[in-house]
């Protein structure tokens, strides 16, 4: 994860690598004939930002449907929430809200969908008072805000970026979002969990003094999720593991060794042991895609 600064807009972007999941089944003879007869093809998303606009978050239900989430902007205004809709046949833009409205910015990261009436969006937003969560729901008729907990930062020390970077659902009562927040002394982790009701805040470790940054969630079951992500000054790989009851840091392989770059920034379940997560890390020469594998 690094920060950036968006041209015109004076305010850091916290920002990940993009990260796709794929579950593969069936490989076997013939898969290298079919692969062959297939490619990635442009599909056009909705842009109607005439400064810029960005997709984010993608989720997939089936071949007829998804969901992709990002933000655009126009004429040196506030960025706007984008979310856009697959029917199998193109991309239509969705409404969905925009809670600083258009002269501050409205951002989301990551979109998962449990079904075809259910799906979560997840970002933040930004106010006269500083950075907050942003969680929106598509309830299969419309995009709702749904009130998120956004952590105190004291009076006294500077407002910084709270950010919901990804999410993740299994049901319409278990779903994940998480990210980090400045507490005006260094950035530490944010879980936040809905239990079919409200969301939350879930306490989650910070092993560093300097710097906690999750990234990607992924989930199972109630009983089981992996949040992924880098802590500490030399971005050390990080990962934690929901058992049901709470989070608990699970060590994980550095492969760039001590004083290099380790990141991980998104993960992938299909259950209790197979599991994905994919970053990168510095050999001395140039980063290297990384992934690990839970088994």
């Amino acid at each position: 994860m690094y920060v950036r600064w968006l041209a015109g807009h004076g305010m850091p972007i916290i920002a990940a690598p993009l990260v796709t999941a794929v579950m593969l089944t069936g490989l076997g003879p013939g898969t290298a004939s079919a692969a062959a007869r297939v490619s990635w093809t442009v599909q056009h998303l909705p842009s109607p930002g005439s400064d810029y606009n960005t997709a984010r978050g993608i989720a997939v239900l089936s071949s007829g449907r998804a969901w992709a989430v990002g933000d655009y902007a126009s004429d040196g205004g506030g960025s706007q929430t984008l979310v856009a809709h697959w029917n199998g046949t193109a991309w239509t833009q969705q409404a969905s809200p925009s809670p600083a409205g258009p002269t501050r910015d409205n951002q989301l990261w990551g979109v998962a969908a449990a079904s075809s009436s259910s799906a979560w969006a997840v970002g933040y937003h930004v106010s006269s008072t500083g950075y907050h969560t942003l969680i929106e729901h598509w309830n299969g008729t419309a995009w709702k805000r749904v009130p998120s907990p956004t952590p105190d930062t004291p009076r006294n020390l500077p407002m910084g970026p709270k950010v919901l970077t990804s999410v993740a659902a299994t049901s319409a009562t278990n779903a994940w979002a998480v990210g980090n927040y400045y507490n005006g002394h260094l950035h530490v982790t944010l879980t936040e969990h809905w239990n079919g009701t409200a969301w939350k805040r879930v306490p989650s470790p910070n092993p560093s003094s300097a710097a906690n940054l999750l990234s990607g969630v992924a989930a199972v079951s109630a009983t089981g999720a992996w949040a992924v992500g880098n802590y500490g000054d030399l971005e050390r790989t990080f990962t934690l593991h929901w058992n049901g009851t709470a989070w608990k840091r699970v060590p994980s392989p550095n492969p760039a060794g001590s004083g290099r770059a380790n990141s991980l920034f998104g993960v992938a379940a299909t259950s209790p042991t197979g599991n994905w997560a994919v970053g990168y890390y510095f050999n001395g020469a140039a980063n290297q895609a990384l992934a690990l594998h839970w088994r």
